[in-house]
């Protein structure tokens, strides 16, 4: 049997009980077996794997490796396990989990893991990171982040697709060719485990221009990367983002990969990404950022895109905790392109979600020891797939007047089953819910006590689901 982390004993090893305080702690680190002979230093640490700690039966929440596979956790416990959450069927963990069981309070203990692969396997995969709004006029800012989740180094192509209508090209780092509404790059040598981002700028057209964006209306984009022929996991190799355009905003903020998603056997997962900006006269030394997850989220899949800067990452039941500790982050006022940070993270909705469920989700930013900021709510809405293409091209649904001052017309046509119908604000808060009894093919909704602005009709009926916008003066 091969030797596993002997050289630095990071399989198993305690480093000695040593008094430290009123809690117990373990530390320790997860590497990657990358030359096949057992892990040591020299081997790649695994970033932003979720580590579930027990305290025996009990489950007392995960906290996450850092940037250098590095973790550790306090707990006045003296029973405590240590599991890895790590679910890619390419690798196996050694070992599987560690428990410990100290005597009495203050001492230390190291538990270490080591990943190896379980034969040969392709499988990369792609995300868009909203570095910022999308506000008319403005440049908008991504990061194309994409990872080799498999067993062998690869070579491959990305592309990303934009509304060149709306959209114009910056400028790239690394630097892309560049063809109509699309920008191109070859990557090579991605090794197993490896991370690599774009950075990339498009300008957003102005109210002004032909055509025009507004406030409200929604721009979209895709990457996508290769190979995909031999990927054993092709889903990932495509990503969407949709963005609703805004004006005068708050740089702290929160965006959702999609507002509305079908219902199926094997969720996608949502991608959230929280952007903060130290918008005072002085440096922020910490910055913590805290999230209560939807039930109707799967805690279990959530795994981390991107972080802005090292941060140290933890989950309590459904709550999530980004930790930036001497984080220093100086003032727009002083260093406005520095002052900026975001984390951004996937998590599948849970299996059993329905069609009509809305999965509601807001953050609060911690600046040092001020009172905290809270994001905007985004908000994502389930609906069933059935026929939706020749459905939309039914146009089944009208709304008149619009705009509106009291009572909105909702008409369909005869044979349409409605299940729901629900108002949304720009938001994406749900407004406004439109009782079962009133589901029918014309309704009159008094909109009346709705604030003025842009809104979002959704009806979902048995054929699919639709949305309709609507001016309430």
């Amino acid at each position: 049997m091969k030797k596993l982390l002997l050289a630095i004993g990071l399989l198993i090893a305690f480093s000695g009980f040593a008094q430290i305080d009123d809690y117990n702690t373990i530390s320790g680190s997860i590497r990657i077996d990358s030359d096949d002979n057992g892990c040591s230093l020299s081997d790649t640490p695994a970033i932003s794997i979720p580590i579930k700690i027990m305290h025996g039966a009990q489950s007392s929440g995960m906290t996450f490796c850092d940037e250098n596979g590095n973790y550790t956790f306090n707990s006045t416990e003296q029973n405590i396990t240590v599991m890895p959450q790590f679910d890619n069927p390419y690798y196996h963990l050694s070992p599987e989990s560690f428990t410990c069981t100290f005597q009495g309070i203050g001492n230390s203990a190291f538990a270490g893991f080591c990943i190896l692969p379980n034969g040969t396997h392709d499988d990369v995969e792609i995300s868009i990171v909203p570095v910022s709004a999308v506000r008319p006029g403005f440049d908008a800012f991504y990061k194309i982040v994409y990872k080799n989740s498999g067993t062998t180094t690869v070579d491959g192509n990305i592309t990303f697709n934009y509304n060149e209508n709306l959209l114009d090209f910056v400028m790239a780092s690394p630097q892309a060719v560049s063809t109509f509404a699309a920008l191109n790059w070859t990557y090579t040598n991605l090794k197993p485990f490896e991370t690599r981002e774009i950075t990339l700028t498009l300008n957003v057209n102005s109210p002004m221009e032909t055509p025009a964006v507004n406030i409200d209306d929604v721009v979209e984009c895709t990457a996508h990367i290769t190979p995909e022929d031999s990927d054993e996991a092709s889903t990932n190799n495509h990503t969407v983002l949709s963005q609703t355009v805004t004006g005068s905003y708050d740089p702290n903020e929160k965006s959702v990969s999609s507002s509305s998603q079908p219902v199926n056997n094997h969720p996608f997962p949502l991608q959230y990404t929280i952007r903060f900006q130290n918008t005072g006269n002085q440096v922020a030394e910490d910055v913590v950022i805290t999230d209560l997850l939807s039930d109707k989220l799967d805690i279990n899949t959530l795994q981390m895109v991107f972080l802005s800067h090292p941060c140290h990452v933890t989950l309590a039941a459904n709550k999530i905790e980004f930790a930036f500790d001497n984080i220093n982050l100086p003032a727009a006022s002083i260093d406005e392109p520095n002052s900026h940070g975001y984390v951004s993270f996937q998590i599948r909705p849970i299996a059993g979600i329905q069609a009509g469920d809305v999965v509601l989700n807001q953050a609060k930013i911690y600046f040092d020891f001020n009172f905290p900021i809270t994001t905007n709510p985004v908000s994502t809405v389930f609906y069933n797939p059935l026929a939706s293409e020749d459905f939309e091209k039914n146009n089944w649904i009208k709304c008149y007047p619009n705009p509106v001052q009291q009572v909105l017309k909702v008409e369909t046509n005869t044979g349409i089953k409605l299940q729901s119908a629900r108002i949304y604000n720009t938001l994406g808060q749900l407004v406004q819910t439109v009782e079962e009894k009133q589901l029918t093919t014309e309704m009159s909704l008094d909109v009346s006590a709705l604030q003025s602005g842009s809104y979002l009709i959704e009806m979902v009926a048995d054929q699919g689901k639709l949305t309709r916008k609507f001016i309430k003066l």
